[in-house]
């Protein structure tokens, strides 16, 4: 990640995982793989754990913006470092997976829902 420091993707998930209490297990698949489990998890889940965009933009491990013309301005230049502080600030509510979230049992979940 890029901003007023530059991270390395699993420095950013170490945050995380820290800021939400999670033990991190991380797992490195084959690109192909992870384009397998990508595309699974889009088919059966209303929001996945990972799309297939996500994949191909990891998978870029872009640093340096390439051929950009100009440098930014200074009002456009990121100032919000990506610590503890500014993830514990934009975490959402933490829910656990459900039913809800598998697209088999969305149209279920939605029928018994109150209608606004």
């Amino acid at each position: 990640m890029t901003g007023p420091t530059e991270l390395e993707f699993d420095d950013a998930v170490r945050i995380v995982a820290r800021v939400i209490g999670k033990r991190l297990v991380l797992v490195r698949l084959p690109l192909a793989m992870t384009y397998g489990v990508a595309w699974f998890t889009e088919g059966l889940m209303t929001v996945p754990l990972i799309s297939a965009a996500q994949v191909r933009i990891l998978a870029e491990e872009v640093v340096n913006p390439a051929l950009a013309p100009d440098p930014l301005p200074v009002e456009l230049l990121p100032v919000t470092p990506f610590d503890s502080e500014s993830v514990m600030a934009g975490k959402p509510e933490c829910i656990p997976f459900g039913l809800s979230d598998l697209r088999l049992f969305e149209k279920r979940s939605q029928a018994g829902a109150p209608r606004s």
